[in-house]
């Protein structure tokens, strides 16, 4: 578990997608996919999902071999321990709501950087007749937890430490963010105790 991280998220191509516009004759055909990527989260010690749309591809029209080559950079995922990247996929309908054709889901290993290229099957339970596969390329860039504290009572040009019986500091900077000290709570913990 790492504190921030951020994903770069290329979808590169799409195989064997499901028909969802008829020709002249009434047969399913071919498609005009495109794929929304959303990011998704559940930070540390909230039990709610947050997401969020990142964006959308260009549409590829009559085809069902789609070639994207489309990149979201710098997705973020900040203080969380469990993050998915969704790439739904849809045929674009000029007169009425778009098709679904699949979802993709992707978890993120925020344990080390990463850079991989792979083919993820769209289940076929994702979306009616649900079919095929999209190679996406994930660059994860994990940003590794730095923190310090200052010592209570410690003044500029003065090396001694605080008092033994004086609390630790309450918050702490945490990449440039105040955070309650794990050590505060701690110290609370055995006072309410006494």
């Amino acid at each position: 578990m790492t504190d921030k991280g951020t994903v770069r998220v290329t979808i590169l191509q799409g195989s064997g997608l499901v028909a969802k516009d008829r020709n002249l004759l009434g047969r399913k055909t071919s498609s005009d996919p495109y794929v929304e990527c959303f990011s998704t989260y559940n930070k540390i010690g909230d039990p709610k999902t947050y997401g969020r749309l990142v964006g959308k591809t260009e549409t590829k029209y009559k085809t069902l071999e789609p070639v994207y080559n489309h990149t979201f950079s710098d997705i973020d995922f900040a203080y969380c321990h469990s993050a998915v990247i969704q790439l739904r996929v849809y045929d674009e309908d000029k007169m009425s709501e778009p098709d679904a054709m699949g979802t993709v889901k992707i978890p993120i290993s925020m344990a080390n950087d990463s850079d991989t290229t792979k083919w993820y099957e769209i289940p076929k339970d994702s979306a009616k007749n649900a079919s095929g596969k999209l190679q996406v390329r994930l660059y994860v860039k994990v940003h590794k937890l730095q923190q310090y504290v200052t010592t209570t009572g410690a003044s500029k040009g003065n090396n001694k430490k605080s008092s033994s019986k004086a609390p630790p500091k309450r918050f702490i900077k945490v990449d440039g963010v105040n955070k309650l000290n794990p050590k505060y709570l701690s110290w609370k913990k055995k006072q309410s105790k006494k």
